[in-house]
């Protein structure tokens, strides 16, 4: 991907300036992965009428503040069922989930295994400081051992989370590892993360020199980002694993429609029966569970419900084709409900039919 300069980029238009400058602290690294996310999202053409954002609470879950976009600010740990849910109800949105390691990794941790496992829409950009900032300081996750911090005065004595291991754990993830020095490299993995259909996460190595990097040694911001630079390094293309200090891509080894553990049934084990599984808990008498239903049993939903559901879901279909059509400023009017879609339509003349 060319790298243009900086003037030569639109993307502060993703961006509420006028809210600037932010609260975060001066040398934070949440600006920069905020600025390539921005980046990303022009150069995708994605807007705040098909895309969504959703952050946690922490340093991270600022950043959907100063975005022009629909965001969430989520409770703690709990970015992911949200951003499933989104997607869920939503499937043609983009749905990014930012949020900082200890948000991810800690309280949100179970829900971040599960969302792997169930191979969610949804691209995660995970602010990894090594560190709780927010609230002073304490060790998180991913706090390397032998760290000092606010809650281990006298070192980490705990090994960090293996972020890499838990999102390769299934073969449908896309893993990808940069630091917030590596900016263009930073930009290429989101982007690719974006596209990627299927669960994506990439791993921000990021600095906290206020509530963590003045603690191990660093003076300032930029001794932090020269560190960065000097010690991590490209991993080769074919790498199918990331060395420590490593930055790069890892690919789905399988298509990303596959789920779960991506395994067949056993050898050995019984075939699954016929017709849809009726209710366990009922004694399935002679029939079995797939079985005729007795007489007491729930009439199965009309079909004339299906239908309604697949006239609304492709009419949500063709309304988001016809706003595509639109320049971005007038999809923003529509959005903000300044202006008909319809209305939107006929004074670009286009015909709502031309659109199947």
């Amino acid at each position: 991907m060319p790298e243009a300069t900086f003037a030569e980029l639109d993307f502060k238009r993703h961006l509420k300036v006028d809210l600037f400058p932010t609260i975060w602290c001066p040398g934070c690294g949440i600006g920069t992965i905020m600025i390539q996310l921005a980046m990303v999202l022009d150069e995708l053409g994605f807007d705040e009428t098909n895309t969504i954002i959703v952050t946690g609470i922490g340093c991270t879950g600022r950043m959907g503040s100063y975005l022009k976009y629909e965001s969430v600010y989520t409770l703690h740990g709990r970015t992911l069922p949200v951003a499933e849910a989104i997607k869920q109800v939503r499937p043609e949105m983009n749905v990014i989930v930012v949020s900082g390691d200890g948000d991810t990794a800690s309280i949100g941790g179970n829900h971040l295994i599960h969302a792997i496992r169930r191979n969610a829409r949804l691209t995660v950009l995970c602010n990894n400081n090594e560190i709780y900032g927010l609230t002073g300081g304490q060790t998180g996750p991913t706090t390397p051992t032998g760290t000092k911090t606010l809650s281990s005065p006298a070192g980490n004595p705990n090994t960090p989370i293996n972020l890499q291991g838990l999102v390769r754990s299934s073969p449908h993830s896309l893993y990808a590892k940069t630091t917030v020095y590596h900016q263009l490299h930073m930009r290429n993995v989101i982007r690719e993360a974006v596209e990627h259909d299927g669960f994506s996460f990439v791993d921000i190595t990021s600095q906290c020199i206020e509530n963590n990097g003045r603690r191990i040694g660093f003076a300032n911001a930029n001794e932090m980002l020269t560190f960065y630079r000097k010690t991590y390094k490209r991993a080769p293309k074919d790498a199918d694993h990331l060395e420590k200090f490593q930055i790069g891509t890892l690919y789905p080894a399988a298509p990303a429609s596959a789920n779960g553990n991506g395994h067949a049934p056993a050898d050995g084990a019984p075939a699954q029966p016929a017709g849809v599984l009726q209710s366990a808990t009922a004694t399935p008498g002679q029939a079995g569970a797939t079985g005729q239903k007795a007489a007491s049993a729930p009439s199965p939903r009309p079909a004339a419900d299906d239908e309604e559901k697949a006239r609304r879901r492709a009419e949500s279909q063709r309304r988001l084709a016809l706003m595509n059509r639109l320049d971005p400023q007038v999809k923003l009017r529509v959005a903000k409900r300044e202006i008909s879609l319809e209305d939107a339509l006929r004074d670009a003349g286009i015909d709502p039919e031309s659109v199947e």
